[in-house]
């Protein structure tokens, strides 16, 4: 059944919220004009539910069906009589009402997000590769976090704030950027080379210098991860691969970020 269609049980518990009373400025002479009440509700429904127009006038209520399956309400009658329900406040005790019945008794379904898998799974690879090549040496309580940047950056790490942007130092912040990956061991790559200015961060060594420059202290931590490094005259150290070791601790983990949709994940160019 569509969402916006009302059965008879429905219509029998939750009717009596909606008044049947004239609209303001209608006439009150001669008898009074039968009103379609529950297909003007259903039309109501299917503004919030599945209304598309395109150009979206008259909040969208030119777009009610037409064919025999419709409300058998016009859109100005649909929409006058809605406008005056919001006002009263009578809309939202029927929505209220109906959506409790439609509950049902199994509670709310978890969310089933990628974004959160995908999270957990980075989670894992950072607790795998702790225990692999630093023997659990690195902190346990760290932010692991997706993000995306309009540049190259493949990922960064951030000692002095937490996600929220506050000041915590006891809370080690890694992002990986999902704009700049396009494959899993990428992913690892760039999270092992993270974990190598963690390392430094924690025993204290400063790895970068001006203009994010990588120096030699971030290359002998990096290898400790299994990432080596390449030097250029802007970013000094900053170019990095895996190495035979980075590449068989990857494969020992054997991830399942591409599994859990990174690519559908990524912003669409």
């Amino acid at each position: 059944m569509q969402r916006w269609h009302l059965t008879d049980a429905e219509w029998q518990q939750v009717r009596g919220v909606l008044t049947e009373n004239q609209l303001p400025n209608s006439k009150s002479v001669g008898r009074p004009v039968k009103v379609n009440l529950k297909g003007i509700a259903e039309a109501a429904l299917y503004h919030h539910f599945a209304s598309l127009a395109s150009k979206y006038k008259c909040f969208g209520w030119n777009e009610l069906p037409s064919d025999p399956s419709g409300f058998c309400v016009s859109a100005s009658s649909a929409n006058r009589w809605y406008r005056r329900w919001l006002e009263s406040g009578q809309w939202f005790r029927f929505w209220d009402l109906l959506v409790a019945l439609r509950r049902g008794a199994d509670g709310p379904r978890l969310c089933e997000s990628p974004m959160g898998l995908l999270i957990k799974e980075l989670e894992r690879a950072y607790s795998f590769f702790n225990w692999h090549f630093m023997g659990n040496a690195l902190p346990v309580r760290i932010i692991v976090s997706c993000g995306e940047t309009d540049s190259c950056v493949a990922g960064w790490f951030n000692g002095r704030f937490d996600a929220k942007g506050k000041e915590n130092s006891s809370i080690p912040h890694i992002c990986i950027s999902l704009h700049a990956l396009t494959s899993t061991m990428e992913v690892c790559h760039t999270l092992l080379h993270e974990m190598a200015h963690l390392r430094n961060y924690v025993v204290g060594i400063k790895d970068c210098g001006r203009a994010q420059y990588h120096n030699r202290h971030f290359r002998d931590s990096a290898l400790l991860f299994g990432v080596a490094s390449a030097r250029n005259s802007i970013t000094g150290y900053a170019s990095t691969h895996l190495d035979k070791r980075g590449e068989a601790a990857v494969f020992a983990l054997d991830p399942d970020l591409s599994m859990i949709g990174l690519e559908r994940l990524k912003r669409k160019e």
